[in-house]
């Protein structure tokens, strides 16, 4: 029985969760040799409807928790077969379902399962409002929260202060007040306290995966 959490990305708007050792050498050339892979078994298509970070939960043998099933949508669930030849297993987005490509964990990562022939269930999660940022705020305080949470109005606001510095002051001052501004973001990303709240975000936010995929090894 195996768990696994897996996080990658996709600019094509599609995830896959694959064989890592049957994978073609080079990338997939249209809807086409999408399918054709798929049809050898080495490769499940994950559609997501957009670009973007999508993290994944994968249960080998064992059962979904209800904890989490509860969110799984089961309306829209996929099912295929895959056969895992050396207990490599990968997830990321389609852009990197290839031998060679080249390691990017924001794009793909990759994990260790028993090898064989899996039956696969894969569903899209939904949580209800405020669910996932209530969990961070309990892990990280409300405090840290908004600390963390900071650099998605400050970097705006920088923006509109270098503009509003370069219309009074000139250009000069336009990009001193920029300088000024990124340079305390900088700062702030590297103190011990910002990084402390970055490993809890990522803490809180890996127990409520994108999609959640259940795997049943065939028996011989």
């Amino acid at each position: 029985m195996t768990k696994l959490i897996l996080s990658a990305g996709t600019d094509d708007a599609a995830m896959a969760l694959f064989d890592v050792d049957s994978l073609p050498a080079g990338p997939l050339k249209g809807p086409e040799h999408l399918e054709e892979w798929s049809r050898r078994h080495v490769l499940m298509q994950l559609p997501t409807g957009a670009e973007g970070a999508y993290l994944l939960h994968a249960y080998a043998d064992e059962e979904i928790p209800a904890a989490l099933f509860k969110y799984c949508r089961t309306d829209d669930s996929k099912t295929h077969t895959l056969v895992i030849t050396a207990g490599n297993i990968g997830y990321g987005g389609l852009e990197s379902v290839y031998a060679g490509f080249r390691p990017n964990t924001r794009i793909r990562s990759e994990g260790k399962i028993s090898s064989g022939t899996y039956d696969v269930v894969a569903y899209r999660t939904e949580y209800p409002e405020g669910l996932v940022e209530n969990a961070m705020k309990a892990k990280m305080g409300s405090d840290g929260y908004r600390l963390h949470n900071s650099p998605s109005f400050l970097i705006p606001a920088s923006l509109v202060a270098a503009f509003i510095g370069f219309v009074m002051g000139g250009w000069i001052v336009g990009v001193a007040v920029l300088i000024g501004a990124l340079g305390a973001l900088t700062l702030l990303f590297q103190t011990a306290k910002f990084k402390q709240l970055e490993t809890q975000s990522r803490d809180a936010n890996s127990e409520y995966p994108n999609i959640v995929v259940r795997m049943t090894k065939r028996e011989r």
